[in-house]
């Protein structure tokens, strides 16, 4: 196996969890919509649900943001540094803090899922076994 081939497990891996904790997150938004009253407040449990649902959406759009924010940087500057676009230009090294504080947001994003889901079935089970 090269780096190459590791790092390309890696990106697909990481894209396909990035992916899905998006799509978990709709979900359960989708669930607490389908459990809430009919009439007054949703309770601690489920407004707390969805609000680490709303959290995760918020931290997955945060990680791409900055991501392609700061790649983008990075490579303008190796462009200016290095004089053009070629495709084939080598460039210097990416520096190990460019990738932080998209990372932290990629991790923040599977965490709030993680605690949303626990709370949410939790929340249902006291709806369908009281």
């Amino acid at each position: 196996m090269t780096l190459e081939e590791a790092r390309n497990h890696h990106d697909y891996f990481t894209g396909k969890t990035s992916e899905l904790t998006g799509q978990l997150a709709f979900a359960g938004i989708a669930v607490v919509w389908l459990f809430k009253p009919d009439k007054g407040s949703l309770g601690f449990g489920l407004t707390a649900a969805l609000g680490l649902f709303v959290l995760c959406l918020i931290f997955h759009y945060l990680h791409y943001l900055i991501a392609g924010k700061r790649w983008g940087e990075f490579i303008e500057t190796q462009e200016k540094k290095y004089g053009g676009s070629d495709k084939d230009q080598k460039i210097d090294d990416a520096p190990d803090s460019l990738n932080a504080p998209h990372t932290f947001f990629y991790w923040a994003k599977i965490l709030a899922l993680c605690l949303g889901y626990p709370l949410l079935v939790w929340q249902i089970s006291a709806k369908l076994f009281p």
